[in-house]
């Protein structure tokens, strides 16, 4: 009763699924990753899952209701190939016929895992490619290669899904000779969407009044 016209207003952003209804859901927490900018303090570093079994009734459930595409917000879908492999084999073996998008890591999938995802309904994967420069990635989130990254997303389009990039400005490293590192070597070449969030700001240090990140006051 407080929010008007609650849920239509609230609606996912419309680039972030194929079909309406749409729900989203969350089936585990945690990311084993060491991004610089990443707050971990809720969902830590050790992955948490909801059962293969109740995440396909949860589903079910969901497809009996009408949805037509799930959005999978846990902090990393596929943090776990194993339980990635069941769920799709799940999916296939109930005859869901919804859609879906999820978050990955550059380092995590491979073309046979993208092409059962994109045969169980995965239509669309977000990668936090946050830089095309590797001396920024070696800053930010060191365990990503720049040819590694760009072997997953070009695997994920030939698996047929569509490529969600999340991208980083403005970071701390940055110089201006890699200011258009980006737009060589990854995020014009691959992805299908985009999102460049802006970095975060970080509080001045008590003693010296300058940002650790930036070093300006």
């Amino acid at each position: 009763d407080l929010v008007p016209d609650f849920p239509l207003r609230l609606q996912p952003n419309v680039f972030n699924y194929r079909a309406s209804p749409v729900a989203s859901v969350v089936t585990s927490r945690g990311c084993p990753f060491s991004c610089s900018f990443c707050d971990r303090s809720t969902s830590g570093r050790k992955g948490r899952f909801h059962g293969v079994d109740y995440v396909v009734r949860l589903c079910r459930r969901l497809a009996d209701l009408g949805v037509r595409h799930i959005l999978f917000y846990d902090d990393l879908f596929t943090v776990s190939r194993r339980r990635v492999l069941e769920l799709c084999e799940r999916f296939l073996a109930e005859g869901f016929r919804f859609t879906w998008s999820c978050n990955s890591h550059p380092n995590l999938l491979d073309p046979a895992t993208l092409r059962l995802m994109r045969r169980a309904g995965c239509w669309q994967i977000a990668y936090g490619i946050e830089s095309g420069s590797q001396r920024i990635l070696d800053v930010v989130k060191h365990e990503v290669k720049l040819p590694r990254m760009l072997d997953t997303l070009r695997a994920t389009r030939a698996a047929g899904i569509r490529v969600k990039g999340l991208l980083m400005m403005r970071t701390a490293s940055r110089r201006p000779s890699t200011s258009s590192a980006p737009r060589r070597s990854t995020w014009c070449r691959s992805p299908s969407s985009r999102r460049i969030p802006a970095p975060p700001r970080t509080p001045p240090c008590a003693s010296t009044g300058r940002s650790p990140r930036t070093g300006s006051a």
